[in-house]
């Protein structure tokens, strides 16, 4: 049985993801999934249950192995940020960009670790913020 996402983890990733959206935009085109070597932007991203899924753009051939994943530590915490490292040069892109997912095991981390996502938020244009387009 899956325990529930914490409201902590949900708020803490949010907070993460806003404040580093605010801080370093980047623009990797449309659907942003084109630059290797570019920290990625992700559309959402949450960590429960010792994974770590995040939702990244993509123009139609991004998968797990194009991004990868780049853990710091400190203040007793562990930082994650995905680093796009194969071009996505394929023509269908996908407005739901796609999902990829790390277990704490994968990414060397002990279950429980405290872990935040300081990848960019990219907002998509059609997105409805606080009844405001």
């Amino acid at each position: 049985m899956r325990k529930p996402v914490s409201r902590f983890a949900i708020l803490t990733t949010a907070l993460v993801l806003a404040g580093a959206g605010a801080c370093a935009p980047l623009d990797n085109g449309i659907y942003g999934a084109v630059d290797s070597g570019a920290i990625e932007q992700v559309y959402a991203a949450v960590v429960t249950d010792d994974v770590a899924a995040i939702r990244v753009a993509s123009n139609g051939c991004t998968d797990k192995d194009d991004i990868q994943p780049r853990i710091s530590r400190g203040a007793g915490r562990a930082v994650l940020t995905l680093v796009r490292t194969h071009q996505d040069t394929c023509t269908q892109p996908s407005d739901e960009g796609v999902l990829v997912q790390w277990t704490f095991n994968e990414l060397g981390l002990p279950s429980g670790s405290q872990l935040l996502v300081a990848n960019p938020l990219r907002v998509r244009e059609d997105a409805v913020i606080g009844g405001q387009r």
